[in-house]
């Protein structure tokens, strides 16, 4: 086979979950049915996620494209919806942060578990070895440890308040502490020495002889760095492969032995089972040679002679390629003995006291060995005597020795030593001792701030400190103080003063986590920033340097601002105050009124300064006021002020203390009291200001008052208190005008207006009765007045509401001015205004007329209406005073000669005010008449009134409403109720009687009237019920009832006319809502024809439209259903249930009881027996016979049931006993099919056979459908095939032409024999029979029955070939088959037919083809047919991975002749004239495709790796695993292709066959290596000269580095020929190294004395680089000066991370012979073709001493 390519078999099964993991892994990992989780995307935790956090995760308030639409509609939004966007921009921002880590986090957990779950399934088959999983988990091996806590960043999850694995988990077990080897084999069955001397020829190793150093050439199959299982083999080089860098041929190589090659070569031919039983023999042997040897006498370098107990050993044994492998460890500066503590410390001490404290050393090693301790150097510690386990000062293995080291402090600052160990170690080792106090930590800043003071005062400032660190105490001093060499001179612990500042204290203890307070004084003394600097001194020797800072101020005030118009400025000759800086002019004012403008005063210092407000009188003058400025400051400083108690202006507050460098509002208020101009000075003293000579401020004198002597000792109270602290300094404190301002006002009189002048009231006003009339008072004053109105009682009552009252300026206030009359008459008087500010009062002059008392009637007229004569009748009226005053009244009938038929009660009276009365008023009529007077009332003192008198006087009358009772819908000897009204017209009372029938149809009806007596109220009408009996058929009309009533001279007569009806009955049919009505046509025809199996409903609607009682019946005359008594549905046998129970009980069958049924069964038995006459059609009426009631409407119910397509007639004939037989023609067209298939089907979908994912090349497949007949009936069925058409098809119709029968019958058609009974037939409730049906017989039995028919009944199927339909007409094909088979035709028709058709799809019979072409399914049985998928008969392309095949086939369905026509009731289509039955059916034909998963790494290797650690060449590799997955559904056969120097890596265990069969949905895993050989150098030196290879290039990094990119594939080669590649890519590092400091300079230096310099040389790639430092030939003259260097080669680790150190020191020492100057050239290769790095170095030799290095 040739190198380049190979090939391996996979494995036939999927590999199993191994046995014996932790039960975190088989309890967390997927199962075998899922993927494993090799990527990011295999294993998803969101559902975790959302059960833990729920709708914290899941729930999104606001998207982003939310967010954007808000932020793109806020523009134009008010500033509050502006700021609520930004806030949600902001939220958004910060939900996609958070989104992104915890992306970040649950994408690290699925990586980790995906690393830990191979890293696991490693270390299984690992520690399984030869064992398979199963059998390892079987055995009760322990399991081995999870990887997950090393793969899992515990620093993420801890960031993001998860749980991490080292909360879980156990922490792992000691290193070095290997689990117990297996036990060696029984001593009698081991070889002896002399036994084993004769089958070994080889030299025994005793321990003593030193080993033969020979080299050989070896190739190792290693390992990956990310733990690859070993599980490889070793293969031998080929005879040339085997090259040097530096040689062309192998044989060049020193220590090359070719022979022991050789001769070794028959050991890679063995079996890895015979290689380990012979190592294993040779280890024994080897064990029995070890009896003399005492570890105690070997020497330390050798392995077993520095053999720890706790430790690894310095060699240990691995297994490489089935190979026993020794690595050695450096065995330098190994330790025997091992020191508790590591590190001795001490932690807290006093000063003075000694300490104790034990350090232990335990010897580690196999031996017993002598210790040896030195003491510490320093005099702070001391060792004691050593306790020796033993006598002679030996510690054998596991013991250990003690020594006390003592403390002896002198201070409580830091202290560090070492205690010296000397043991049989190479070197001696030393033990720290320590002695730390924690320090302690305040809570003070560097700089300490006393803030802000006046010039001359004092400030105390507190700072608050806390010790969060150690116990410390602390001292204070000046920075000029320190260091001190005496604390007691120079420190006061009370307190320190440095410059204006003062500390206290300055000495102090603070324990742990205590609290304390340090006071800062700070007392200026000129203006200026003052800074000092004190020392602050630890007990622990720490010194750390405070600032104090302070500023010093003046006091001073400015006036900011004034409200409503500002400061003023004085008019040219105007009088101002001398000293005032601010003028404030007021607005003129009113008496009594006020106005407040707002004064901004701002402190300009930033110290709390009292204050108080003083109103003086001013100082005036006449000069401007830069005149006054210039003025001498000795007349301005001897004014004298004056307080002026009666000033209009009013400031608040009057004083108070004024906040640090802020702004103050000062209220003026403006207030006169009398008429004229007002002028004073405000001066605003500050209190509290220390004396200070440099002052600017003028103190001038300020009157002292109460006030200013009281806000100065507040003030100054708190500032005496830090004297008292302070030293016996006085400070003076004094007054300061801060500001002076002067005001002035104007007052002016009021101006008040009446709106009207005066009041006159229009018309006249009731005696003793007020009005009110409105009054305006307008103020158009500057100021609000106050006014108060007098009452006039004289002859009248005239006063103002309210009387006193308030208007603001420029306003107006309603008023209402009362009048009440004492006295009819003219009234005329003036009311008077009095208002406070004003001298004279406001008169208004008030005029009226006065009038008397008012009675009225407030009936409009008196009616006594319809009075019966002879009996009294009595009526109210009411009469009211509608004035306020006292009326007399009296009632007379003025037109009235004889008013004895009237009676007045009371006749007259007196009214009081407003008060009402009721009067009576009897008439007794004397005779019948109609009467029309007038009643008249009288006023005293005022005006009369009339009302109208009316009464008729009547006797009784009684009529009925309608005479003439006309009867409706009268029928023969049926009782007809009618009903008559009398009425009474009168008022009055009265009683009645019916008399005898008269007339001459009086005896041939029956008639009674009730109530036939009774008493009639007046106006009422009553209810007479009337009721006939007719005799006869016609006009009654001649019936009369007479009726007798009291009171009426004549009796009142009511006739009766009606007409008299016979028997009438109705029929009309309810047809889905649609009623017909009786006519002579009458007929029962659905309008949309029946499916077949539906049982559609239709009612018969049977009206009684008279009053006569009958009987009915109905029949059908052909397909009447024969009547279905249904018995239980369902048995209960249970007995002493309730009737709930049972309701419940009846939901289920009972399934002991044989009759017991389903509801499916049991409609299956109806609808069974209604179609048990074999017609196919059966009516099932609901009722056949019954009694009709009058005007009842009668609904018969009648259900159509079928199982048969066809047009059917029949007559339904309805019997009424009265009137004659009615027949109703029914017709019924049923369509559909009685043919369903075996096979599961959607509702209203046609039922399809899914034949699956098949290959182009796989043999055909079959398919089985059984078909039931529900029918009476025998069917036959044509087959015929199509292709759905496809997109681009453009044909619409298809014409089809057929001569003749279009379905002949065939010779070879035969009926199959009926194996299903009827009785079988089975529906469901709420739907039709489904094309789709299902069976209980099982299906593996009727496809055994199927084929044995199909094989007895049918031919072998014809050959199909594919038939487009054009656009033009196509003949079908069974015209063909008419011809070709021999036809059983009983009649031929002559005839052409044609029909047209919808264009679905092609005729055509591949893929997919029907075995039998025509079948016959007998009445009430079923057939099997058999369809093909062909694979093999379509050709894909090669560029077509898939392709989808949908065809359907459509059975045309024939009848035998006697079945089509039945008399004339039953009438039956066939073949084209009813829809075929169409079956679906769909397939997938495709290529064979492979996916290859990887495991997401990559081959990464180096150049350098072709070397061994002894320089020998050699190969290395690294394997990849790589799933190969079949997601098709069917076996995929293949073989795979790598080339070199991709490989494929083989298992010894695999069968050696050539073609890999995976089966469907399953995967296999292979592993494919990459190797390095001498082959990769040869690239790098082509690619380097330019030349190009096939799949290789050489790629240089931006750091300088260069790799060798090999680009390859894994073929994968099908048995059709079609092959499908997936790439492969490895690198290859290069080494490259870089030299810092190329140039050397020496410089001068001294003759004979070495000097050194150091260079670096540094790695910068992932590879190890081999480097050497070689001279340039003739450099220099060595007899001038010598350089050597050290080392001159070397390996260069490779260079990783940052936290990687790649380099190596190159020390260069000069020694200079001569006073000359020496040159000299070195170059650095390396053996991998590395960029050779250029050094130089120079120097000059010289006598001079200064240049000598001491």
């Amino acid at each position: 086979m040739d190198r380049s390519e190979t090939e391996v078999i996979a494995p036939n099964s999927i590999d199993e979950q191994p046995s014996g993991l932790s039960d975190y892994v088989l309890n967390n990992e997927p199962s075998l049915n899922s993927a494993n989780p090799s990527s990011n995307t295999a294993q998803d935790v969101s559902h975790i996620l959302t059960d833990i956090f729920k709708s914290l995760y899941t729930k999104k308030c606001f998207d982003k494209e939310t967010t954007d639409n808000l932020i793109q509609s806020s523009k134009g939004s008010s500033g509050h919806h502006k700021k609520c966007i930004t806030q949600l921009k902001q939220v958004q921002e910060e939900y996609k942060e958070l989104f992104n880590e915890y992306e970040k986090v649950e994408k690290h957990i699925m990586e980790a578990r995906a690393r830990a779950y191979s890293a696991d399934t490693r270390n299984l088959k690992r520690a399984a070895g030869e064992l398979s999983a199963e059998r390892y988990a079987q055995l009760g091996l322990p399991a081995v440890d999870t990887s997950f806590r090393w793969c899992v960043d515990e620093k993420l999850l801890t960031k993001h308040h998860l749980i991490v694995p080292s909360q879980i988990f156990p922490p792992p077990r000691q290193r070095g502490l290997n689990a117990p080897k297996e036990c060696s084999a029984p001593r009698f069955l081991q070889p002896t020495a002399s036994s084993q001397m004769r089958f070994s020829l080889e030299q025994v190793d005793d321990g003593y002889l030193p080993k033969p150093n020979s080299k050989t050439i070896k190739k190792t199959l290693t390992q990956d760095s990310r733990g690859v299982e070993d599980d490889g083999h070793l293969s031998s080089l080929s005879g040339d492969s085997g090259i040097n860098l530096s040689v062309s041929s192998h044989e060049s190589q020193p220590g090359y032995d070719v022979n022991t090659f050789r001769k070794n070569k028959w050991r890679q031919n063995m079996n890895q089972h015979e290689r380990m039983e012979g190592r294993k023999a040779l280890a024994n042997l080897a064990e029995r040679h070890e009896f003399l040897k005492n570890p105690r006498f070997l020497p330390l370098t050798d392995p077993r002679g520095a053999k720890l107990l706790t430790k690894g050993q310095n060699q240990y044994s691995s297994y490489k390629a089935d190979r026993c492998v020794f690595e050695n460890i450096p065995t330098s500066n190994i330790q025997y003995f091992k020191s508790i503590p590591e590190v001795l410390t001490f932690n807290q001490w006093k000063v003075g006291n000694v300490y104790e404290s034990v350090l232990e050393f335990r010897n580690e090693s196999a031996v017993s060995r002598q210790i040896r301790v030195l003491p510490p150097k320093t005099a702070y510690f001391s060792l004691g005597l050593g306790k020796f386990p033993g006598s002679q000062g030996i510690v054998a293995p596991g013991m250990s020795a003690h020594f006390c080291i003592r403390f002896m402090p002198d201070a409580l600052c830091d202290y560090e030593d070492q205690v010296e160990v000397i043991s049989q170690a190479g070197t001696p080792w030393q033990v720290t001792v320590r002695a730390q106090r924690p320090p302690p930590m305040l809570t003070l800043t560097e700089t300490l701030q006393c803030g802000h003071c006046l010039v001359g005062g004092i400030k105390l400032t507190r700072l608050p400190i806390k010790n969060m660190g150690g116990k410390g105490r602390f001292c204070l001093l000046k920075k000029s103080s320190w260091p001190a060499s005496n604390f007691k001179t120079i420190v006061n612990p009370s307190a320190l003063e440095v410059g204006v500042f003062q500390v206290r204290p300055a000495l102090f203890d603070i324990d742990s986590g205590e609290s304390t307070v340090l006071e800062l004084y700070f007392s200026p003394s000129r203006l200026g920033v003052f800074r000092e600097e004190i020392v602050m001194v630890c007990d622990n020797c720490q010194v750390k340097t405070f600032v104090i800072e302070g500023c010093a101020e003046n006091a001073s005030v400015r006036l900011v601002s004034v409200s409503d118009g500002g400061v003023s400025e004085p008019r040219l000759g105007e009088i101002v105050d001398t000293t005032a800086n601010h003028l404030i002019r007021y607005e003129p004012l009113n008496a009594l009124s006020f106005y407040i403008k707002q004064l901004v005063v701002h402190n300009q210092t930033n110290v709390e300064i009292p204050y108080t407000w003083h109103v003086l009188k001013p100082n005036l003058s006449s000069r401007p006021r830069d005149l006054i400025g210039q003025a001498e400051d000795e007349t301005t400083k001897n004014l004298d002020f004056y307080p002026d108690e009666e000033s209009p202006f009013v400031i608040e507050p009057a004083n108070g203390v004024m906040e640090p460098n802020k702004q103050h509002e000062f209220f003026l208020s403006f207030a006169p009291r009398t008429v004229g101009k007002h002028h004073n000075v405000l001066h605003l003293l500050l209190s509290g200001v220390p004396t200070n000579d440099d002052d600017e401020n003028v103190v001038l004198k300020p009157p002292m008052t109460a006030g200013s002597n009281e806000s100065t000792t507040s003030a100054a109270r708190s500032i005496k208190s830090v004297e008292r602290k302070m030293s016996n300094r006085s400070i003076e404190y004094r007054e300061v005008i801060g500001l002076e301002v002067e005001v002035k006002g104007e007052c002016v009189p009021y101006s008040i207006l009446l709106n009207p002048p005066a009041v006159l009231v229009p018309g006249q006003v009731l005696e003793a009765h007020t009005i009110r009339r409105p009054l305006q008072v307008l103020n158009y004053s500057m100021s609000p007045i106050c006014f108060h109105w007098l009452m006039e009682t004289t002859n009248c009552i005239v006063a103002v509401d309210p009387p006193v009252g308030r208007v603001d300026p420029g306003e107006l206030i309603e008023l209402e001015v009362k009048i009440t009359g004492s006295k009819p008459g003219k009234l005329e008087t003036v009311l008077k205004c009095v208002v406070e500010q004003m001298e004279e009062p406001l008169l208004l002059p008030v005029e009226a007329t006065i009038k008397g008392p008012e009675v009225i009637i407030e009936d409009s007229k008196l009616d006594f209406d319809l009075v019966q004569h002879g009996f009294p009748v009595t009526q109210f009226i009411v009469i009211r005073n509608v004035t306020q005053l006292t009326a007399n009244w009296i009632l007379s009938l003025p037109d009235l000669e004889d008013s004895s038929e009237f009676r007045i009660s009371p006749s007259r009276g007196e009214l009081l005010s407003l008060q009402s009365c009721e009067v009576e008023v009897s008439f007794y009529p004397a005779v019948q008449r109609s009467l029309n007077t007038v009643l008249k009332l009288d006023v005293e003192r005022g005006a009369s009134s009339c009302i109208e008198v009316f009464a008729e006087v009547q006797t009784p009358k009684v009529c009925f409403i309608e005479s003439v009772l006309q009867l409706d819908e009268t029928y023969l000897r049926t009782v007809k109720i009618a009903s008559a009204q009398l009425l009474n017209q009168t008022a009055f009372p009265t009683e009645f009687h019916f008399g005898a029938v008269t007339g001459e149809q009086a005896s041939v009806c029956d008639v009674q009237i009730t109530p036939n007596s009774g008493m009639l109220n007046p106006k009422q009408m009553l209810e007479l019920k009337v009721e006939i009996l007719s005799k006869i058929v016609g006009d009654l009309n001649q019936i009369y009832l007479p009726c007798i009533v009291d009171g009426m001279e004549e009796a009142i007569i009511l006739s009766i006319s009606t007409f008299v009806h016979d028997l009438k009955v109705d029929f009309s049919i309810d047809n889905g809502g649609k009623s017909v009505t009786t006519c002579e046509g009458l007929e029962l025809k659905f309008s949309k024809p029946l499916d077949i199996g539906s049982t559609p409903k239709v009612e018969l609607v049977m009206e009684n439209r008279t009053a006569i009682y009958t009987t009915w019946s109905i029949s059908m005359k052909h397909f009447m259903a024969p009547p279905y008594f249904a018995k239980s549905e369902y048995r209960c046998e249970t007995s002493g249930v309730k009737k709930a129970d049972r309701l419940q009980l009846k939901q289920t069958p009972n399934l002991a009881d044989p009759d017991s049924k389903t509801p499916a069964n049991v409609l299956a038995e109806k609808v069974q027996h209604m179609l048990s006459d074999g017609n196919g059609l059966g009516f099932h009426l609901s009722s056949t016979m019954g009694v009709l009631m009058p005007f009842e409407t009668k609904k018969i119910e009648i259900t159509v049931y079928s199982n048969m397509w066809g047009n059917y007639k029949d007559i339904l004939t309805c019997s009424v006993k009265g009137i004659d037989p009615v027949d109703i023609p029914l017709e019924v067209d049923v369509r559909g099919w009685p043919i369903s298939f075996k096979l599961p089907a959607i509702e209203g979908r046609n039922p399809t056979i899914r034949f699956g994912s098949h290959l182009n090349n796989d043999p055909p497949v079959q398919r089985t459908v059984r078909i039931n007949n529900n029918s009476p009936c025998d069917i036959r069925i044509d087959w015929r095939t199509y292709n759905h058409a496809s997109s681009d098809d453009k044909q619409l119709v298809d014409f089809n032409i057929w001569y003749g029968d279009a379905f002949p019958l065939r010779k070879n058609t035969h009926k199959p024999p009926n194996r299903r009974k009827t009785t079988t037939t089975q529906y469901q409730v709420d739907r039709l029979p489904s094309l789709s049906d299902s069976s209980d017989e099982d299906d593996d039995v009727r496809d055994r029955k199927d084929k044995a028919l199909m094989s007895s009944n049918s031919a072998a199927p014809a050959d199909c070939t594919c038939q487009h339909s054009p656009a033009s007409s196509t003949i079908d094909d069974s015209a063909f088959h008419s011809v070709e088979d021999s036809l059983q035709i009983d009649e031929v028709s002559d005839l052409v037919h044609v029909k047209l058709d919808i264009h679905e799809g092609d005729a055509c019979d591949i893929p997919h083809e029907v075995e039998n072409k025509q079948i016959i399914v007998p009445s009430y049985g079923e057939v099997a047919i058999t369809i093909w998928l062909k694979p093999s008969s379509i050709q894909l392309n090669k560029n077509e991975k898939q392709r989808s095949f949908g065809s359907y086939i459509l059975g045309y369905m024939s009848l035998e002749q006697d079945v089509k026509a039945v008399d004339d009731c039953i009438r039956r289509e066939d073949g084209n004239s009813i829809n075929p039955v169409r079956l679906e059916m769909t397939s997938v034909l495709r290529h064979g495709i492979i996916d290859v998963e990887d495991d997401d790494k990559e081959f990464v290797l180096e150049l350098s790796d072709i070397l061994d650690e002894e320089g020998g060449l050699t190969e290395n590799s690294q394997i990849r695993s790589f799933v190969l997955r079949n997601s098709t559904l069917s076996t995929m056969s293949f073989r795979l292709k790598v080339q070199h120097p991709f490989f494929l890596f083989k298992k010894e265990e695999m069968q050696e066959t050539s073609t890999i069969y995976l089966p469907a949905s399953s995967n296999t895993k292979i592993k494919v290596g990459f190797k390095v050989t001498i082959d990769t150098y040869n690239h790098l030196i082509q690619c380097r000269q330019g030349k190009e290879i096939k799949g290789v290039r050489l790629q240089s990094s931006c750091e300088g580095t260069e790799s060798l990119i090999y680009n390859n594939s894994l073929s994968i080669n099908f048995l059709n020929g079609s092959s499908t590649n997936h790439p492969l890519e490895a690198s290859v590092f290069i080494p490259e190294f870089t030299l810092r400091g190329p140039d050397v300079e020496f410089g001068k230096c001294f003759i004979g004395q070495p000097v050194y310099r150091d260079v670096v040389l540094r790695n910068l790639s992932p590879s190890k680089c081999y480097w050497s430092l070689d001279e340039f030939p003739q450099s220099y003259d060595r007899k001038l000066g010598e350089f050597t260097f050290k080392p001159r080669e070397g390996v260069l680790p490779p260079f990783i991370s940052n936290f990687d150190d790649p380099t190596v020191i190159i020390s260069i020492c000069f020694v200079a012979k001569r006073p000359q100057p020496v040159k000299s050239k070195y170059i650095i290769t390396g053996k991998f073709g590395e960029y050779g790095q250029m050094l130089r170095v120079s120097g000059i030799g010289s006598y001079d001493g200064a240049h000598e290095k001491q």
